[in-house]
């Protein structure tokens, strides 16, 4: 069960459309106007109680292109992202210089050498894909399915997921323990709609990724001719591929993908696959004590399919994800094939970002913890943590006071949650403890380095089987703008990242930062009670804790969110998917009705901050200006068919409508779309 995030957006790679690019304005700092930056985003002409989105952000987004390297902008969260990025480049480039003079300490030095290689395009250009010859010369070797074992596990080794994939995780029923997981993977399209929808869209999208299959097998060497009918071949592959997997929503179930067994029982899963060969392909040294299945017929029928393909077929489906795996390592006319497709084509993406923005980002993900201890040394002194706590703690006490007020649950149930609560672990800023990265090497050619830091990446995660998990580890940067809930260690994380305006700030009104920061901090905890969470223990351990008729309670308020989140029209003949993103949509819900009750608690009396907003009004507003966003049309299409969190409108109107007070504080007639005659209440 992964951790949930806040949001989707920083997680992304960049894309865009073809405005000029746009000057990114800071959120204001004490000696700035806030009122003037909570004013200027505003459509005062909107009817707030009608589309409270559009009065809270239309004057920004009517003044504010889309930036050509991105596929979405927001006016938090990126503005915020491109800030700490430029940072972060300042450091790096500074790195570089001393890695290549050789000073600097050895964490220093190794960011240096990443950025350095990455930026070294003469370099790059000159190895060419040369280093990928081990690869390729493996591939080449498979000629029976008996050597499909030995295949699969090298490449997935290498981080390349074909056919199906592999990765440790904590164990949902024990996790003191961490376990072998095996997964559905191996289609170059982001899920399994792509292959066999006929709308349009997903004809286009087949029509053009066969076209790039084609084109990255030519420059992988493949002759023009064999690399057409490779391209048809393996896009029939994964249409296959594709009619067994389970869609989004149902990989969202952690109690559906919880299918454990012994190593031995595996084999019976798929007998004539050589399991024992795959686990040393691998690297794995020791037999696993258990291994989680997440989709037991996918990865059945995904190896009778790929064991009963021809030969030259297989090994072009494998040239092409290696291709496509390190397509952003290699040469500018590889990049660019790559970004053609997964920018423009899928994203509406207009340009590439810059070479040194799409270094510091690979840099990031590869030293994660090494980029944010020099960030926090630069940007982070740490006085926000007792700040921060102080709101995580309030909003914990009304979480608490709102159970007693909520029909669906009863006592016993209620006392539960409240242990469960009070279990949580809060992570402020980042790590106590920093990653030991002395056992990698980095320093010659950019594709050499990636290639290095999976070989070391890979070791690290498979020293985890069947040990105990590291309650210390965090699973964001730093400095990354975000914030998550991880249901099997029951903890929420809020790195120093996000920990800055506009979400927070020490000298801004206290409804700005409980609507901003206060609100991530609500949704985070909610998480721990949404339609996957709640079915986890305050140890982490998922378990039936509740009351079988609470659940069934449950069960009908969950039914209502997802009921009216999928009546929210996007696109032309697109909707909101209330089941894929329930859980987010229920932590919207939650925490901005939390955030708010703490704050009117505790700052309720305050003077008014800003003239001509009410603080009540100004909390509703921090909450809605976290969320203002222009994107692609493509970018848009693709997010509703993967993404867990609403669009941005229906993150902000669907959360407000179902919170009370909202209608109050804006004055709402009964009947008002914001003001419903009947609300869901499931926190």
């Amino acid at each position: 069960m992964t951790a949930r995030a806040l949001s989707t957006l920083v997680l992304l790679a960049g894309c865009g459309a073809t405005p000029p690019p746009l000057e990114p304005v800071a959120a204001p700092t004490a000696s700035e106007d806030v009122a003037v930056y909570v004013k200027s985003a505003m459509d005062t002409t909107a009817d707030p109680c009608v589309d409270f989105y559009q009065y809270a952000c239309g004057a920004w987004i009517a003044n504010t292109p889309l930036p050509a390297d991105k596929p979405a902008f927001a006016r938090s969260f990126s503005v915020m992202a491109d800030e700490n990025e430029k940072l972060v480049h300042d450091m790096m480039e500074k790195s570089a210089a001393d890695a290549k003079a050789g000073t600097g300490d050895p964490d220093w030095q190794r960011m240096g050498h990443a950025y350095g290689a990455c930026m070294d395009e003469a370099a790059i250009e000159a190895v060419g894909i040369k280093p990928l010859d081990a690869r390729f010369a493996t591939i080449a070797a498979y000629k029976k399915s008996a050597d499909l074992p030995a295949l699969l596990g090298a490449m997935q080794s290498d981080f390349n997921p074909v056919v199906f994939d592999f990765g440790v995780e904590v164990d949902l029923k024990n996790p003191e323990t961490q376990v072998l997981t095996l997964n559905q993977a191996g289609m170059g399209l982001p899920q399994r709609g792509y292959y066999l929808d006929e709308d349009p869209r997903s004809v286009g999208i087949r029509e053009a990724y066969v076209a790039h299959v084609e084109a990255m097998l030519v420059l992988s060497g493949v002759a023009q001719a064999d690399a057409a009918a490779s391209a048809k071949a393996i896009m029939a592959f994964e249409t296959e591929l594709a009619k067994i997997a389970w869609a989004p929503a149902d990989l969202h179930d952690p109690q559906k993908v919880y299918n454990p067994m012994s190593f031995a029982d595996l084999k019976t899963v798929a007998p004539k696959f050589d399991w024992d060969a795959w686990l040393k392909a691998t690297g794995i040294t020791v037999t696993p004590k258990s291994v989680v299945v997440a989709v037991p017929d996918y990865v059945k029928g995904a190896i009778d399919l790929a064991s009963n393909l021809d030969a030259k077929t297989l090994q072009a489906y494998v040239r092409w994800h290696t291709m496509h795996n390190n397509a952003n390592l290699l040469t500018n006319a590889i990049g660019e094939q790559e970004f053609s497709f997964y920018g423009k084509a899928m994203s509406g993406q207009a340009a590439r970002p810059d070479r040194w923005k799409r270094c510091v980002r690979s840099t990031t993900s590869w030293l994660p913890e090494i980029v944010g201890k020099y960030y926090v040394e630069a940007k982070f002194s740490g006085d926000s943590k007792p700040i921060a706590l102080g709101m995580i703690k309030a909003i914990e006490d009304e979480f608490v006071a709102n159970l007693k007020e909520l029909e669906w649950m009863d006592a016993a149930t209620a006392t539960r949650a409240v242990e469960k609560m009070s279990l949580i672990t809060n992570k402020i800023g980042y790590p106590d403890k920093w990653r030991d990265y002395s056992a990698l090497t980095l320093g010659t050619s950019h594709l050499e380095n990636g290639m290095a830091w999976r070989s070391w990446e890979i070791k690290r995660h498979l020293a985890k089987i069947d040990q105990a998990p590291d309650r210390g580890e965090w699973f964001m940067p730093a400095s990354m703008v975000n914030a998550y809930y991880n249901p099997t260690m029951n903890e929420i994380a809020f790195p120093a990242g996000i920990l800055q305006p506009p979400f927070f700030g020490a000298d801004r009104p206290s409804a700005l930062n409980f609507g901003g920061i206060g609100m991530v901090v609500g949704h985070e905890i909610t998480h721990g009670f949404d339609d996957d969470g709640r079915k986890f223990d305050g140890k982490g351990v998922m378990t039936d804790w509740w009351a079988p008729e609470v659940v069934g309670k449950f069960e009908e308020s969950a039914q209502c969110v997802e009921d009216l989140y999928n009546g929210y029209p996007m696109l032309d003949g697109l909707h909101v998917d209330g089941e894929l993103t329930l859980g987010e949509n229920i932590a919207d819900l939650g925490g901005l009705k939390q955030a708010y009750r703490a704050w009117k608690k505790a700052h309720g009396s305050e003077p008014q901050a800003i003239e001509g907003l009410t603080n009540d009004q100004l909390y509703f507003l921090g909450f809605a200006q976290g969320w203002c966003q222009v994107q692609s049309p493509e970018y848009s299409a693709m997010l509703l068919q993967v993404d867990p969190h609403s669009p941005a409108k229906w993150r902000v109107n669907g959360a407000v409508s179902q919170v009370a007070e909202f209608a109050e504080v804006f004055s709402c007639d009964a009947g008002k779309p914001l003001n419903p005659p009947e609300r869901c209440e499931v926190w």
